[in-house]
């Protein structure tokens, strides 16, 4: 029992660890720092209220924290250190760990080999984001390439109202054009079981019973005309990159994140890779965990 204990608290500092870096990346990077720490400060208490109240009310934490606050949010923009950009982030969420993430580490950082690939092309960037989330990896793209237009799915109703003020903040500065899907990514267009799990883990679902039904849509043809595509959508991109349509996709490059779930191959990064030399891809860049948990660039000419 007490290894068992110990072994507990080590993971809990270790989150703690990573929470209170992650809060410090993000405070760096926005221009007003002071009212971002008061603002997380007073809204970080309320997640276990926040919790609890969407739990009886159908698992919309976006939904709980409206009720919570009497109609008004907890969504505030901010100005971006280095990048030229706003973007909307939700106190009291995961949203300040994706912060830190996507514009601080930053998870997406585009390879040369990628950019040249790109630039290649000649096509004007159409990005398609699947499992767009609130939408800051597609912001953080579209300050790093020259990305026309974003396509972008998610499926889950907390998100879809902070995904849509990112890309008003986007499109009222004269950045790309977008559409918002709100669907989960699959490949035929039919509803679908989908469990919110936590925080980013989402994903479409066979046997949970507190899973939502929620729309699914056939990504292949946004796919025809795609130049770029980001991918998170926790297991669900093994039927996409395995459909015989998605070599015949206009996608140039791209970067996506693999699971063990829903992988029928013992190895998820090697079963990742073979899927897209098959599909002409050239794996560039692949980083992986012992959970078999990964992200990887591809490209092709």
């Amino acid at each position: 029992m007490r290894i068992i204990d110990s072994g507990r608290d080590a993971l809990h500092r270790a989150q703690l660890g990573l929470r209170w870096r992650a809060f410090r990346g993000a405070t760096a990077l926005v221009r007003t720092p002071v009212r971002f720490v008061v603002r997380e400060s007073l809204f970080y208490p309320m997640r276990p209220l926040v919790a609890a109240i969407a739990r009886r009310r159908g698992g919309d934490m976006g939904d709980a924290w409206r009720v919570l606050l009497r109609g008004s949010g907890n969504a505030f923009a901010y100005d971006l250190r280095g990048y030229g950009c706003k973007v909307v982030v939700r106190h009291g969420t995961v949203d300040v760990f994706l912060l830190w993430e996507i514009f601080g580490v930053p998870a997406y950082s585009v390879p040369e080999a990628v950019r040249d690939a790109l630039a290649r092309d000649g096509r004007p960037i159409r990005l398609v984001d699947l499992g767009a989330n609130v939408g800051f990896a597609a912001r953080f793209l579209s300050t790093q390439l020259p990305v026309d237009s974003i396509v972008a799915y998610e499926p889950v109703a907390a998100n879809l109202a902070a995904l849509s003020q990112n890309r008003d903040v986007e499109t009222r500065t004269g950045g790309p054009t977008w559409e918002v899907v709100p669907a989960a990514a699959t490949t035929r267009s039919e509803d679908v079981r989908f469990g919110h799990g936590h925080s980013t883990a989402g994903r479409i679902v066979t046997d949970a019973r507190d899973a939502a039904v929620v729309p699914g849509r056939d990504v292949i043809p946004d796919l025809t005309d795609a130049v770029l595509l980001k991918m998170d959508i926790e297991g669900g991109e093994w039927p996409i990159i395995a459909d015989e349509r998605f070599a015949r996709t206009g996608v140039r490059a791209l970067v996506m994140e693999f699971h063990p779930w829903g992988c029928p191959a013992p190895d998820p990064m090697a079963y990742a890779c073979d899927l897209l030399e098959i599909a002409g891809f050239t794996v560039h860049e692949v980083s992986a965990t012992s959970a078999g948990v990964g992200t990887l660039w591809a490209y092709r000419m």
